[in-house]
């Protein structure tokens, strides 16, 4: 039975997928699936999280809000790095995977797709399956916005913004379209999105009692188009 979590601000609730296959080197693989081995720097950071990952993952009927948060907190104090995705209009996707720098979005990509994993071996497709919309690794099938998570099949997600506060908002965006009308990502599509928040002044007591351990938190943006 596929098993779900949740969340917020896009509360969000991940699909657990089974997979094969991860070798210890960090790697990326193009669109044509041929494998190169890439940021070798940052095998250390995974030879020295190798066990404590195992430990997690192979921890029998460990709750999932407990295992994303024991997963995430391996993380803590990795150095942020923006802009390491590989893979435009004009340049080859590629799967990236640095566990040694992390923003935003990988870090819940890493973190949602160990969560799927029944062994390390698997983290490598999952992680495909995470940040790529139906497993296919391609710039265009890349989840680049965050409410894909809960919007794009095979869903990582479910939104349940609007069961956190009765001072939710809807609103309904052009996903990629600048306030001028150009694309911030040339190439990919236009979408036409409903997106659930909350605003930060409402965001209250109540609404943190309601949020639990492996909720995974987005920040709304008032600029147009992200």
């Amino acid at each position: 039975m596929k098993q779900l979590t949740t969340l917020l601000v896009l509360c969000v609730s991940a699909l657990s997928h089974s997979a094969s296959a991860w070798n210890t080197e960090s790697s990326s693989r193009d669109a044509n699936n041929s494998e190169t081995r890439l940021f070798s720097d940052y095998a250390s950071f995974y030879t020295l999280a190798q066990a404590r990952l195992e430990a997690i993952i192979d921890t029998e009927q460990l709750p999932i809000s407990d295992k994303i948060r024991q997963l995430s907190s391996v993380f803590i104090d990795v150095p942020y790095a923006a802009n390491r995705m590989i893979g435009s209009q004009n340049t080859d996707e590629q799967l990236v995977i640095k566990l040694g720098e992390l923003d935003c979005f990988t870090y819940l990509d890493y973190v949602e797709a160990l969560r799927k994993s029944e062994q390390l071996d698997d983290f490598k497709d999952n992680l495909i399956q995470t940040r790529y919309i139906n497993g296919k690794v391609d710039f265009k099938t890349r989840r680049h916005f965050f409410s894909d998570w809960v919007s794009e099949e095979a869903y990582n997600a479910i939104d349940i913004t609007a069961e956190l506060s009765n001072f939710f908002i809807k609103v309904t965006k052009n996903l990629n379209q600048k306030e001028n009308g150009d694309l911030f990502l040339v190439g990919l599509p236009i979408k036409r999105r409903d997106i659930t928040y909350i605003p930060s002044d409402k965001v209250d007591e109540d609404v943190i009692k309601n949020m639990r351990d492996g909720d995974y938190v987005g920040t709304y943006s008032n600029v147009e188009g992200v």
